[in-house]
């Protein structure tokens, strides 16, 4: 048990987006955006929807008085700026939206050739004697899954209630409900975060288990971070 706890550590630390502290503006919601945090308050928001759609949104909607285009990294995007007329370099800083998509095939060569790690963090779980699986499986896994390293995913609480991502939650759940199947008990998820459930009179194949895990991660990715430099006034959505 020693090593799910290594390694649920591991992955909580690793998918995580990291904010950029400023100011605030309202953000019209967009059908499929979503909010980062647990509790739905705050300045950042994760979609499936390209920076170019967002930005003919935001424009219509926002009415910005200048727009940069950004390139950081894999990311590519825009940011909004509201500068009230003010044309000077502080002005930009002082309220926008900013919206950045990954380019998913520039996030694999960035890794693959810098940090390697990060492709191979998502499966580290299945390398461990209680995941159940062979050798052949776990590359056949990783290599169809590779590319979920590259997205972001959303905060919530596991079934102890401590918060995580979405991604990590997914393979905890997967990795206690296989070792612990034996005994009887097992996890799932719940309406707040991830539980111990009931019993279960099937044993699993691991195999497929973490083929069914990897598949709700997929859908569970996202591609595009919407950032606002300060709270939004309401939880997104309402």
């Amino acid at each position: 048990m020693n090593n799910l706890k290594t390694v649920i550590a591991g992955l909580i630390l690793l998918f995580s987006v990291q904010p950029v502290s400023a100011q605030r503006i309202e953000l019209v919601p967009y059908p499929d955006a979503v909010p980062y945090s647990v509790n739905g308050i705050g300045r950042l928001f994760l979609s499936n929807t390209g920076a170019e759609v967002l930005l003919e949104h935001f424009i219509s909607e926002n009415k910005p008085d200048k727009v940069l285009e950004v390139h950081e990294g894999y990311f590519h995007g825009y940011r909004l700026c509201f500068t009230m007329g003010d044309e000077s370099p502080e002005a930009e800083s002082q309220d926008w939206i900013q919206i950045l998509t990954i380019d998913a095939d520039a996030a694999l060569s960035y890794f693959e050739e810098n940090s390697p790690e990060i492709l191979s963090a998502p499966f580290t779980a299945l390398k461990v004697p209680e995941s159940g699986l062979k050798s052949d499986e776990i590359r056949t896994i990783a290599g169809q899954y590779r590319h979920l390293a590259c997205r972001m995913y959303r905060r919530t609480l596991d079934f102890t209630g401590e918060e995580t991502d979405e991604m990590s939650a997914v393979i905890q759940d997967c990795l206690l409900r296989i070792d612990t199947w034996d005994s009887g008990l097992y996890v799932n998820a719940g309406p707040g975060g991830f539980r111990k459930s009931g019993i279960s009179s099937k044993c699993p194949d691991p195999y497929n288990e973490w083929l069914n895990c990897f598949d709700t991660i997929e859908k569970l990715g996202f591609v595009t971070l919407i950032e606002l430099n300060g709270p939004a006034l309401t939880p997104f959505g309402e």
